[in-house]
């Protein structure tokens, strides 16, 4: 009857450490980057592949935007004027460019299927002399890109899509906060060029329907080992403007190339949202209960090879292909179009990207829920210490006996009984509340207090 009992044994025999990280042995899943040693020979022949097949860069004036501590850089873009719109060339990574399909270090890839970024640190997909080295767009390096071109028109209409593969170095690689810094003060042009494409493109993908949901981001960050670690959350500085960009231009290159690829008949997998949303669901959410509210009228995306529309992106088509070194999902989709671009033909037929998805699907579930679960098993140690504190909350949901209270500076929901909160109920309602209860392991919180503001 006692959860986790295999667990909490080894821990108090000392076979664990406090804190150990099961949601990764539920996922099979191997932290850091000592899996890839069993695969150093496969590695070694692909970075002398890439040695001796490498070429003399193509384009050279390209920036990439990051946070500070990336090492797994995928994309990078230029822009300029077109006539009356705009020409942008964003820039991604091909991994796949000397690699062995089939191979052991393929399927070991396969089975983690996309990096996860914790508060312990990053366990990244790729081997990390080739996914943060070889073939990361660092700044002053040559390395082989797929490039499209993208032609928009002045209001951020998509009027052409023209990838090929060339080999490329990046100028520069740049924050999140230094980019911001230079749209806001405009010093930099062609930042604020890509600043103003990527307020059009969400434009039009709000009249499109598109959902946005803006939140507090709380940045979870660990101290010491074992039951002497602590808990720091400060909720990170937004950079709205070169988010923005960033954000944008990921959504146009995975939905662009998606139109192309359907339109040039080359199977992909394709992220896929097909149902109606009521009105009331597009817009830019960024209060408590206005998201809740929005998130329920959802359905989560399926993986599948039929090109079809993503509601809550607003877009006809999208197959997710800009982050080629985080997932293998990406990967795939990379080595499909530049097959189809060298030879005329994809790697794979629909048939074979179909029997690929059923395995995908259950590795991107597991490992997926490391990344959902051991974040907030950290917040919930944090809370766990303050349990007596109140902490500020707002009603999101009301409905049933049992209410629903959001944090929005830890990014934590919890439930609690419609009599603790009162007669009289609404979403947006403030409250102060501290918790009688809080156990990270098997996820429980029972509230204690709940005091109006």
């Amino acid at each position: 009857d006692v959860p986790h009992l295999a667990l909490l044994l080894a821990q108090t025999w000392g076979v664990l450490p406090v804190h150990h990280n099961y949601h990764l042995d539920e996922a099979d899943y191997a932290w850091d980057d000592d899996w890839s040693q069993s695969f150093i020979n496969e590695i070694e022949d692909i970075e002398n592949s890439f040695c001796t097949h490498a070429k003399t860069p193509e384009i050279e004036d390209l920036i990439s935007i990051d946070a500070s501590t990336t090492r797994d850089i995928d994309d990078a873009f230029r822009i300029e004027k077109h006539g009356t719109g705009y020409r942008l060339s964003i820039v991604l990574a091909r991994p796949e460019t000397h690699w062995t399909f089939g191979s052991n270090l393929d399927k070991a890839v396969l089975h983690r299927a996309t990096s996860l970024y914790l508060p312990e640190g990053t366990s990244h997909m790729m081997p990390e002399r080739l996914g943060t080295g070889q073939y990361s767009l660092l700044q002053g390096e040559a390395r082989p890109a797929l490039v499209t071109d993208f032609f928009m028109a002045a209001d951020g209409t998509l009027e052409k899509v023209t990838p090929r593969t060339a080999w490329v170095r990046v100028k520069a690689n740049t924050t999140y906060e230094d980019a911001d810094r230079a749209i806001q003060e405009r010093t930099d042009e062609s930042l604020m060029l890509a600043h103003d494409l990527a307020t059009h493109l969400l434009e039009r993908r709000l009249a499109s329907g598109a959902c946005v949901i803006r939140k507090p981001e709380p940045m979870v960050t660990l101290e010491g080992n074992g039951a002497q670690t602590l808990v720091n959350i400060e909720l990170k500085t937004p950079s709205p403007r070169s988010e923005l960009v960033i954000s944008e231009f990921m959504i146009l290159a995975n939905s662009g190339l998606a139109l192309w690829a359907k339109d040039n008949g080359v199977p992909l997998l394709h992220r896929t949202q097909d149902i109606a949303l009521p009105p009331e669901a597009a817009g830019i959410f960024t209060e408590p209960a206005e998201i809740l509210r929005s998130v329920k009228l959802l359905l989560p995306p399926t993986l599948e090879t039929t090109p079809k529309r993503h509601a809550a992106l607003g877009v006809a088509a999208y197959a997710p292909i800009s982050s080629p070194l985080r997932r293998y999902t990406d990967f795939i989709n990379m080595a499909q179009v530049s097959s189809f671009l060298a030879s005329g033909e994809p790697r794979l037929d629909r048939d074979q990207l179909d029997q690929l998805i059923t395995h995908l699907n259950m590795r991107i579930q597991a490992v997926g829920a490391v990344q959902r679960f051991r974040p907030r098993y950290w917040k919930l140690v944090y809370l766990a210490k303050r349990r007596r504190e109140f902490q500020p909350a707002v009603l999101v949901d009301e409905a049933g006996p049992m209410a629903t209270l959001a944090m929005p500076h830890l990014q934590v929901n919890v439930r609690a009984p419609r009599k603790m909160l009162g007669d009289k109920l609404y979403p947006g309602q403030r409250f102060q509340i501290n918790f009688s209860r809080i156990d990270p392991l098997t996820n429980e919180i029972r509230l204690s207090e709940a005091l109006e503001e």
